[in-house]
């Protein structure tokens, strides 16, 4: 059924003008390039020669009387000709308040293109590469990788629907000896605008495999954005784990995202 529905998408990008002058472009505004704090990202990519920096907090209640935090989430967008962008994950520090305390995640690159849009469509493709970095704890043994397939349907001009379908092979931590595992992703995004300046999102995320001889799992969050000028937003977000080994219970969020160019 999923493979079905992509392959109609794709069929009706071929047979419909993409990138049409008498089209609106979806992807004006800050706020329809967000990528954070949802687990996936905006179908858009940010403009040619700008560049859009996001980061934030991230609160964490992993279990009884452990939390934890993760700061600060930094990324860096910069757009590209041809509608692509290409995306810095930069590492992120982990602190909690049992074994293993604190350490660092590895960086990731990625790269987005924008297949085309119509009036109600807009679909891209995106590769992230994850190196072999970060601490002993919270860093990659070896070379990660994922792909994504991203689709945004306008409801109407207030409410969009994001779907995702990502195949992603990760190596593990190095205290867990880099074990690998393969996993599908599958994501499903909504977004309410109320105004100009505030925006509402709910989202479902799952996994095939959390980890190495884990199964599924499945977490939920929902937010807010709130653009304080053209060029700068916030938000705020929460979420709860529903099944699955994501090693923690639920989490908070909040951040900032900024224009440049």
């Amino acid at each position: 059924m999923t493979r079905h529905f992509f392959l109609k998408i794709i069929l009706l990008f071929l047979i419909t003008p993409v990138f049409a002058d008498d089209i609106p472009d979806p992807c004006t505004g800050l706020l329809s390039l967000i990528n954070r704090p949802s687990i996936t990202g905006s179908a858009c990519t940010v403009p040619n020669k700008k560049i859009v920096a996001e980061g934030g907090y991230h609160y964490l209640h992993v279990s009884g009387n452990v939390h934890g935090y993760i700061v600060p989430q930094a990324e860096i967008r910069f757009g590209l000709p041809g509608h692509n962008e290409f995306l810095i994950l930069a590492p992120t520090y982990f602190h909690q308040t049992t074994a293993p305390a604190a350490g660092w995640s590895a960086v990731s690159l990625s790269a987005k293109h924008e297949v085309g849009y119509n009036a109600n469509w807009l679909g891209a493709v995106e590769g992230v590469v994850t190196l072999p970095t970060g601490s002993e704890a919270y860093g990659s043994r070896a070379v990660g990788g994922m792909a994504n397939g991203i689709l945004m349907y306008t409801v109407s001009p207030a409410l969009s629907i994001t779907g995702i379908l990502g195949v992603m092979s990760t190596s593990v931590q190095y205290i867990h000896q880099g074990a690998r595992f393969n996993s599908i992703n599958p994501d499903i995004f909504a977004n309410w605008s109320l105004n100009d300046k505030w925006q509402l999102f709910a989202e479902l995320y799952a996994q095939t495999r959390t980890g190495p001889g884990e199964g599924w799992g499945l977490l939920t969050d929902a937010g807010l954005f709130y653009l304080v000028t053209p060029r700068v937003a916030l938000d705020a977000e929460v979420g709860q784990r529903i099944t699955g080994a994501w090693g923690f219970q639920t989490y908070a969020s909040g951040g900032v995202a900024v224009f440049v160019g």
